[in-house]
C-alpha cells in the first residue's frame, strides 16, 4: 500500500467534510488527519504560530494595561486604546463584587456520634 500524498490527504479530507456538511473552522486539523499525518514542519510551524500569538496578546495587554493607567483621568483616551472585550468583562466583574449575593448557606453541624447507645441492648 502507496503512503497518500498531502494533497490526497486534503482531498479526502474535503469530501468527508462535504460529505457531513461540516463547516472547515469547526473541525480542527489533527482531528481530521490524525496528529501523525501532520508533518513534523508543519507541527513545529503550528507550535512556534501557537507561541508568537500568545506573546503578542501578553504584549498587547501590557500596553492597553500601561495605557489605561497613564490616561486614566481621560475617559476618552482610554475608549480608544483599552479592548472594548476587556473593559465589559471588568465592569461585570465590578458590578457582580458589588452586589450583595445571598450569604452562602452554613453547613448542618455534624451530628455527634454517640459513645453510649440511645437504647440499652438486650443481650
Amino acid at each position: 500500500m502507496t503512503k497518500k500524498s498531502d494533497i490526497e490527504r486534503w482531498s479526502d479530507v474535503v469530501q468527508q467534510m462535504n460529505a457531513a456538511e461540516v463547516p472547515a473552522n469547526t473541525v480542527p486539523l489533527h482531528v481530521l488527519l490524525g496528529a501523525e499525518a501532520i508533518s513534523r514542519q508543519a507541527q513545529e510551524a503550528l507550535l512556534l504560530r501557537n507561541k508568537l500569538a500568545a506573546l503578542l496578546v501578553e504584549r498587547m495587554g501590557l500596553v492597553r494595561s500601561a495605557a489605561r493607567f497613564v490616561f486614566r483621568s481621560q475617559p476618552e483616551i482610554v475608549r480608544e486604546v483599552t479592548s472594548a472585550y476587556e473593559r465589559r468583562k471588568r465592569a461585570a466583574a465590578r458590578r457582580s463584587k458589588a452586589q450583595p449575593g445571598p450569604a452562602p448557606a452554613a453547613p448542618p453541624p455534624a451530628a455527634p456520634s454517640p459513645a453510649v447507645p440511645a437504647a440499652p441492648l438486650d443481650g
